[in-house]
């Protein structure tokens, strides 16, 4: 564009030509928005994908990121969806995601101060971008030892691209205009116009409104700069105390999820020893074998719920400890904080309750009649003896396990009185275990069983019964 203007006095024209600059970048101003949005919809779609020896594994988008997601696993036999790796949701792609959102709310209102705001969104979700960049392949590839590969998609470049393009644009419209100043001498008068041709002397200069004060803008700007200082420091304090990986806080909650299936187990143990008590009250049972096996029927089921509510505890602790798989010394933290308060400080609230009512429960039953007590403890038929005795292994019960055994009873050579037995013999989980799964014997000799594994001896005595008379550990 030109403007022409005759000097009355001089009889100098002077042209101002307006020449091409930053100035006409930084009038797109309506690009801004649409740039602020383009990196809000890659978001949705795919930032990078994950693949191992070539063949791809699962796809992560931007918006995953943000909330957090879980690579599906595909089974190779049946095809179907499996649980793959927990990925968390990243601080910088909050942070970027959270940039753009506020770049584009502040052109959308026509903020005064919508360029700066505009160019410092820019920068930050810029370099937020490039940080998750190298944070995501240094992670991945850390955890698994190069074995996975990371390949960045289309929606991840479009992101960072339109997220630097709209900051630049921003910085450029802070910017002053560049005017561009042309000075023409005219012909002297009497002069042939055709034949002397015009000397034209070009004085170029360029001129600023005024000098940029770099302190003055900042105290202008002071309240804004305030609330962006305001608006990090709270980024960043939602990330140290909500979304940065504690390997302490999660060791708690994973020990904790353990400590209410303890708690939930003995409350629903206790109420099933107060019916069991009105029960007995009513004469429902009329011997102690009759009555101990309708206990452990009612406590068999209970075990289902347990054992579901145990698998939910075993998800949750495997979910939080994943998080530091790449980490060693977080790793280290985490399972000692895990294992110190799952032993020490997992004692249930009701267990005083729970010991009480089983007292009583013991204390009823052994008021009922014993008449039945060859049919209980003494079989001639080893199956069913050995179906009893698990019962009487599985209720943890010594006098009744008592009842099973040929005494004097032989450990590892050594033979031990029932008086012995009563007080110092015992049985470890782990052993408890293996009987209660046992599902055969093994037939050793023509009138003796073991059972694999426990070092347990059962045999057919002068009697004609069977019981329980040896167990060798090393066996």
């Amino acid at each position: 564009m030109e403007n022409q203007n005759q000097a009355s006095g001089s009889g100098q024209q002077t042209i101002n030509i307006q020449v091409p600059s930053a100035d006409n970048i930084a009038s797109r101003r309506s690009l801004i928005p649409l740039l602020f949005a383009a990196v809000i919809i890659f978001f949705f779609f795919n930032f990078f994908t994950v693949s191992c020896g070539g063949q791809k594994v699962g796809s992560v988008t931007g918006i995953n990121l943000v909330t957090g997601t879980e690579l599906k696993d595909r089974d190779m036999f049946s095809g179907r969806e499996t649980k793959g790796e927990k990925i968390p949701s990243s601080a910088w792609a909050i942070i970027a995601f959270g940039a753009a959102i506020i770049g584009l709310g502040a052109f959308l209102i026509k903020e005064k101060r919508e360029a700066l705001i505009g160019t410092g969104a820019g920068a930050i979700g810029f370099g937020s971008l490039l940080i998750l960049q190298f944070a995501i392949k240094n992670a991945i590839e850390k955890k698994s030892e190069g074995a996975i590969q990371t390949d960045f998609e289309f929606a991840y470049w479009g992101a960072l691209i339109a997220m630097g393009v709209a900051g630049f644009i921003s910085y450029l419209r802070m910017q002053k205009t560049h005017n561009i100043v042309v000075s023409v001498s005219p012909p002297a008068q009497g002069s042939n116009s055709v034949i002397d041709s015009p000397v034209i002397n070009k004085t170029i200069e360029t001129t600023k409104e005024s000098n940029f004060d770099l302190i003055g803008w900042i105290s202008k700007y002071k309240k804004m700069f305030l609330g962006i200082l305001s608006l990090a420091l709270a980024i960043f304090a939602i990330y140290f105390f909500f979304i940065k990986p504690d390997p302490k806080k999660d060791a708690i909650k994973a020990a904790s999820s353990f400590c209410k299936c303890n708690e939930k187990n003995n409350s629903q143990i206790i109420g099933l020893y107060e019916k069991f008590i009105e029960d007995l009250k009513q004469n429902k049972y009329k011997s102690k074998q009759d009555a101990r096996m309708k206990l452990q029927a009612l406590k068999d089921s209970n075990d289902i719920i347990n054992y579901n509510c145990i698998i939910e505890a075993e998800a949750t602790y495997k979910e939080l400890r994943s998080k530091y798989l790449s980490d060693p010394k977080l790793l280290s933290d985490f399972e000692n904080v895990f294992n110190s308060n799952k032993k020490d400080h997992c004692i249930a609230s009701n267990e005083n309750e729970l010991n009480t009512a089983f007292t009583k429960v013991e204390n009823q039953i052994s008021l009922l009649k014993d008449s039945e007590n060859q049919a209980e403890t003494h079989f001639s038929d080893i199956n069913e003896f050995f179906n009893a005795f698990k019962e009487a292994v599985k209720s943890k019960d010594k006098n009744r396990l008592a009842s099973f055994v040929y005494f004097p009873f032989d450990e590892q050579g050594s033979k031990m009185s029932k008086e012995d037995f009563m007080k110092n013999f015992s049985l470890a989980d782990e052993m408890i275990e293996l009987v209660i799964n046992a599902t055969s014997l093994n037939h050793y000799e023509p009138n003796s069983f073991s059972i694999d594994g426990t070092g347990m001896g059962f045999s057919k005595h002068g009697d004609g019964y069977w019981k329980w008379d040896r167990i060798y550990y090393g066996e």
